[in-house]
This record gives C-alpha cells, structure tokens and sequence, in this order.
C-alpha cells in the first residue's frame, strides 16, 4: 500500500460526503419545484454517503494500524472511539448551523451545498497528514490485487471469519433498530423513561469502546472476539428468558441491566475487526480483507433489521429473534475459535 494510494482514498472519501450533501440540496430543490419525492435522488445520497464512509473506513484502518502493527486493537479503539464521540457532538453542530442559516433566511437546499463546501474546507488540509512508515509504504514482496483476492478467496479462514462476523453484528444492528421499542416492551410501563434509559445505554457503549481500546491487545484480538460473541450468546438467551417473566416487576432492572451488559461488550466487535483482519490475514492482506470483512459487516446491517421487523411482525414478540440470535453467536463463537493464524507471516505483530 502505497502512501499515494491511501491519500486518494481519504480523498475519494471526503468527496463522496460532500457529494452527498450536494445531492441532498439538488433533491430539496427537485421536490420543491417538481412537486414530487425525489426517491432517486434520496436513494443516490445514501447510496453515496455509504460508500464513501466504507472507503474512509478502510483507508483509516489501514493508516492507524500501520503505525501501530504491534497493538492494532488499541488503534482500532481509537478509531471507534473518535466516530463515537464525533458521532455525539457533531449533529449538534450541524443542527445549531441548520438553525443559524434557517434564522437568518437561508433556504434548505443552499444550508445543504455550504455543509459540503464545509465539509472539504475542513477536512482537506488533514490530507497531507495522511502517510504510512517506510515499511508499510514500499513492499517489493507485494502480489497484485487480482492475485491477492484470489489468494484470498481461496482461504478457509476467510468463510470462517465471515460467518463470524455476521453472527457478530447481525444481532446487534436488529438490537439497534428496535431499540426504543425493545425498551418498551421491556419497561411494560404506560410511561417509559425512554430518552433516560437512551443516554444510560449511551453511556455503556462508550464505556465499552475505552474498555476494547484499553483491553484488546492484552487479551487477545481472537480471544476477544470468541469472549465477545459467548458473552453476546449468554446475554441474548438471558434477555430472551427474561421477557418471559415480565410479570414481576422487578425483572424489567433485570433485563436492562442484561442491555446495559450488552451495550458494554459488542462495541468490541467494531473497534476491533480491522484489528482481527491483521492477527489473522496479516499486512500483505490486511486491506484486501479489511474491505471484504466491511461488505459482509454491510450485508449483517441489512438483514439484522429485517429479520427482527418480520419476526416481530408474525409473532408480535422479540423473543424468537433473541434465541435465534443466541444460537447464531454461539455459531459464530465456534467460527472465530476454529480460525488457524498462520504464523509464518506476519500476523503475530
């Protein structure tokens, strides 16, 4: 990977944000003036906005971890925790600017194209801060990218960590989805504290994102991720049973308590993924796969939400959702446990 290479696709990548933006004010122009949804546009700037995040988070992977090969789950926690804490203030920003150019007269579709233009004033003089070590930026050894990705796909460790990965994140995108209903259903109040139980649960996933930054590396990036998903297998039958019992009122504590657990322990799967596609694939491989585990990473997104949807659909319960879930991570837990690391290569950095 070379350092020109990396710097086009944080480039690609801040682009493809304040493209977005920009078709997010042509489709506000386009409905005002049409009189009709603009469903290609909305479908363009999601689809756009998506894939340059995907991008950026491959190319910032790939620079965090070459310059910490030897603690990858620590610059992997790093990463996760700054799109975390980024995640919690800049809407806000972005709302006070929407609400400062809507006072002062401003149309929408010019407060979306002044985000894009801000977007790249800010984000463009950090490009050339974008640089890898001598070592990482020139490997003689390197095969092309064809030959790599067929070297790849022939790999059993790859189908492995793949279906552990979907057993990883499928549960906790459903779980994310529904999570305002789920905490009703799990309060069984008229009243439910939700915006309280919300920042409670906030708080957890931050305090899990510190704890795989910190812990990662000392444990083990495998070790982790078989820990996580037993942990994710045990918390989802329990909450599982849990809502069997909602009659006593004092297992709703129960139950949130079994969330708040939950919350804690699956930022580890995010924080850590570029950092198990290192361990286990090593730095010849590490981008290749970093995407590829991102596309399956994708895929769990869509289809956890779904499948929770047209459970709760048909049953009218989360529960065949949650035992289902457990079973598939208890799946994946085997997956992850049965990867053999090659240590002839470089993955032991």
């Amino acid at each position: 990977m070379r350092k020109r290479d990396l710097r086009l696709l944080v480039l690609i990548s801040i682009i493809g944000y304040s493209l977005s933006l920009g078709i997010a004010g042509v489709m506000v122009l386009y409905c005002q003036q049409m009189m009709t949804g603009g469903e290609v546009l909305y479908i363009g700037m999601f689809g756009v906005l998506g894939t340059s995040a995907t991008i950026g988070y491959i190319a910032n992977s790939e620079f965090a971890i070459s310059w910490m090969p030897n603690r990858p789950g620590f610059a992997g926690g790093i990463l996760g925790l700054s799109n975390s804490v980024g995640a919690l203030w800049i809407p806000q920003v972005i709302i006070g600017l929407w609400e400062w150019f809507r006072n002062s007269g401003v149309n929408a579709a010019t407060i979306f194209f002044c985000l894009g233009i801000l977007k790249v004033i800010i984000s463009a003089p950090w490009l050339p801060a974008v640089s890898l070590p001598d070592s990482a930026s020139s490997n003689p050894q390197q095969s092309s990218r064809s030959k790599r990705l067929k070297e790849i796909f022939r790999m059993s460790r790859l189908w492995l960590v793949a279906i552990g990965i979907i057993a990883a994140f499928l549960p906790v995108f459903a779980v994310l989805a529904v999570q305002e209903p789920l905490l009703v259903a799990l309060w069984n109040e008229p009243h439910t504290p939700i915006k309280t139980l919300s920042a409670i649960l906030m708080s957890c996933f931050l305090a899990g994102r510190v704890m795989a930054l910190l812990f990662s590396d000392k444990v083990g990036i495998k070790r982790s991720w078989v820990l996580e998903l037993l942990a994710q297998t045990i918390f989802l039958s329990c909450l599982g049973l849990v809502l069997f019992e909602l009659k006593y009122n004092y297992m709703k504590y129960v139950g949130f308590t079994i969330v708040c657990l939950y919350y804690i322990t699956f930022p580890v799967f995010k924080s850590t993924l570029p950092a198990l596609c290192h361990h286990i694939f090593g730095s010849k491989l590490r981008m290749t796969t970093i995407g590829a585990t991102s596309i399956v990473r994708a895929i769990a997104g869509i289809v956890g939400p779904v499948a929770i949807d047209k459970i709760y659909t048909n049953w009218h319960d989360y529960k065949p959702f949650l035992f289902g879930s457990s079973v598939l991570s208890l799946i994946g837990t085997i997956a992850i446990f049965a990867v053999q690391v090659d240590v002839t290569t470089d993955e032991a950095t």
